[in-house]
Formats: structure tokens, sequence, C-alpha cells
């Protein structure tokens, strides 16, 4: 009697062991997909943007980076630009413009990629030349002065074709 009460202790020992660990792993499992962390309030002033420059001078969203240095805290000196009108004054989006090529086929996607890389290489050769640190689609600085804008410079090497 003694021995079969050892053997169910340790099998409860066990399952309560697995359990624990499964409970654990489900757990962990969650938090990493952000399942059961709670959204962030809301800011009394909504801009409409994201801004991954708090407590820098800047207000920016990382994603609207084309060259240069992408951290906020990082930023000197940057420039921004009107990607709308530098995207309209690329060979490829005249030809998707011309042609009307649907923007979500393989050609619309492989000539809005080759525009996309057109007006990267451009920035980056505005922003070495003038001494920028890097060049956004949109950024602002939280003390309202403005942010030098680049999009005619590039808009000239654009129609050079260099």
């Amino acid at each position: 009697m003694k021995q079969n009460q050892t053997i169910q202790s340790s099998r409860s020992k066990r399952v309560t062991r697995i359990s624990l660990a499964l409970t654990a792993l489900l757990g962990m499992a969650t938090m990493a997909h952000g399942w059961s962390i709670p959204p962030l309030p809301a800011n009394s002033v909504d801009t409409g943007l994201s801004d991954d420059g708090r407590g820098t001078p800047y207000k920016v969203d990382k994603i609207d980076n084309l060259c240069g240095l992408a951290e906020p805290r990082q930023l000197s000196n940057p420039a921004r630009v009107d990607y709308a009108v530098l995207l309209e004054a690329t060979e490829e989006y005249r030809e998707i413009r011309d042609k009307k090529i649907d923007l979500e086929s393989a050609r619309g996607v492989e000539l809005h990629n080759k525009a996309h890389s057109r007006i990267v290489a451009a920035c980056e050769r505005a922003r070495t030349k003038l001494g920028h640190c890097s060049v956004w689609k949109t950024i602002t600085r939280r003390n309202g002065k403005p942010i030098p804008n680049l999009t005619k410079s590039i808009k000239l090497d654009l129609a050079e074709g260099v």
C-alpha cells in the first residue's frame, strides 16, 4: 500500500510539474505575441503620425527614412522630401501612368521598386553633397523650426537621369 501511494504521489508531482511548465510556456507565448499587453493610452494630441522620435527634437516615423541615419536620437541635420512629387518625376512612374499598369501587377511592382530605388539613390547623392545626416519622407521639429526640403534639387537630379 505504501509503495502504491508513493507511485501515485510521484505521478501527481510529475503531472503538476508538467502542467506548471505548460502554463509558463503558454504565458510566455501569449506575452511574446502581445495578446495580454493592454494598448498604450492615447495621447491628448493626436497628430495621426506615430512618433519614433520621443525624447528627441524631432517627430518622425522610422519607416519614413529614405537614407542616412535612421535613429532619431542620432539626427543632427536631417532633410525632407515630398516623396509623391519625386515618384511622379521618375521614368518608371510615367510608364505606369502612361500605360495604365496596375500597381499590384508584377510589372507594376517591379516599376515601383525601380522608381523607389532611383529616388533613394538620388536622395543619398543629395544628402552627401549638401551635408545632411539623413533624408526623410516626413519629419518635423518639435519646436516648429522648418526642416530643409530637398525635393527641388532631387527632382532635377532625377530629370537629368544620373
